[in-house]
């Protein structure tokens, strides 16, 4: 187990891991520690903590020594120097007219290297710059391009809003910014009012978009169980209706129970002429009809009805009499075909010489 701190070398920026050793550090305290660029000079900016060693890519470089009041003058010394190599610098990239912007010149803490951050649209060759600055200012020369985020997190300045920049009070990385985190939070797409110093779409919108997805994860979920919840209650409600009601006893016993015959008298006249026939052979030994059932005429049926009912057929006459009975039109006599008469053959001729046709003999 190792024991490391976060350190911090600008107000807003990146924080770097130092391994402690064997001193005592706590939030706040000033330090010197070996860095790609040399001897710097930052700020504890996290607690301590133990973390195991197996789980590093790469060993930490160690803190050195906490700060001492002459490490704060000696800082303080070269900081003083920045603006007049800012000055310098400014002169010879118009006399060299270069396009690029000059936007900071910046001391390491023991003054073995002046960085010069710059803008520019494009690649700039700078190596005459590069000589007419070591020449003046005897120390190593480095000349970084930034984008225009870092340009605004240098400089500093307000936003919109009324406060200061974010990226130069306490962000520590520059997050993608989308337009479809305005539109997700419903802002007017008016760029004069999305777009930050820097010309691209503010910081601050993607403050939200975790909150934003996390408040769509729960909106989701709940909708998800609510249609669950919904199609339980339904196939629940078709189940009851397919299902029988429970039976009673009362439902049994109404169930099984005859109705009495009703002896009103009935609307529907062959229902009262079978329930007169059904009384009128009670109390008649079996086999026996009573008095009255000689004079009452048997019912016919359909087909003698027919029968008795049928007109005696005539004998039919030949001629115009069944034509003229039957309303029917005579049909038309044929007239016999004469027959062609035949003609003779035609009898083959010669001419002789004089002209005079010669008819041959039969």
């Amino acid at each position: 187990m190792t024991q490391v701190v976060g350190i911090r070398f600008e107000r807003a920026g990146k924080i770097y891991y130092f391994s402690t050793g064997e001193l005592d550090l706590t939030c706040g305290d000033r330090v010197i520690v070996e860095s790609s660029r040399g001897q710097d000079m930052g700020t504890v900016v996290t607690q301590p903590q133990d973390i195991d060693e197996t789980t590093l890519s790469t060993p930490l470089r160690p803190v050195l020594r906490p700060a001492t009041p002459a490490d704060e003058q000696r800082a303080e010394a070269f900081k003083a120097k920045e603006p007049e190599a800012y000055d310098f610098c400014l002169q010879q990239i118009e006399a060299f007219n270069l396009p690029m912007k000059l936007i900071r010149a910046e001391y390491s803490f023991d003054g073995s290297r002046l960085v010069f951050y710059f803008s520019a649209n494009g690649r700039v060759d700078f190596r005459e710059l590069v000589k007419a600055l070591a020449a003046k200012l005897h120390t190593r020369i480095e000349l970084r391009q930034i984008g225009v985020r870092d340009e605004a997190r240098l400089v500093g300045g307000y936003s919109t809003c009324g406060r200061e920049l974010c990226c130069a009070a306490f962000l520590e990385n520059f997050r993608p910014v989308s337009i479809k985190m305005a539109k997700q939070q419903n802002i007017a797409l008016n760029p004069a009012k999305i777009s930050g110093v820097c010309g691209r779409l503010m910081c601050c919108l993607s403050y939200e978009k975790d909150t934003e997805d996390e408040m769509e994860c729960r909106r989701c979920k709940a909708e998800a169980a609510a249609a669950a919840e919904q199609a339980a209650r339904e196939a629940a409600a078709d189940l009851t209706e397919e299902q029988p009601a429970p039976e009673t006893r009362d439902n049994k016993e109404r169930r099984h129970h005859k109705p009495a015959r009703d002896n009103a008298p009935k609307d529907n006249p062959e229902e009262s002429a079978k329930e007169n026939r059904r009384d009128s052979g009670k109390g008649h030994p079996k086999g026996s009809k009573p008095h009255h059932a000689k004079d009452t005429p048997k019912p016919q049926t359909a087909r003698e009805n027919t029968k008795n009912n049928k007109a005696p057929q005539e004998p039919q006459e030949t001629g115009e009499q069944s034509t003229e009975a039957t309303g029917e039109k005579p049909a038309r006599p044929v007239r016999p075909r004469r027959p062609r008469p035949q003609r003779s053959p035609r009898k083959p001729t010669e001419r002789s010489g004089e002209g005079d046709p010669i008819v041959a003999e039969e």
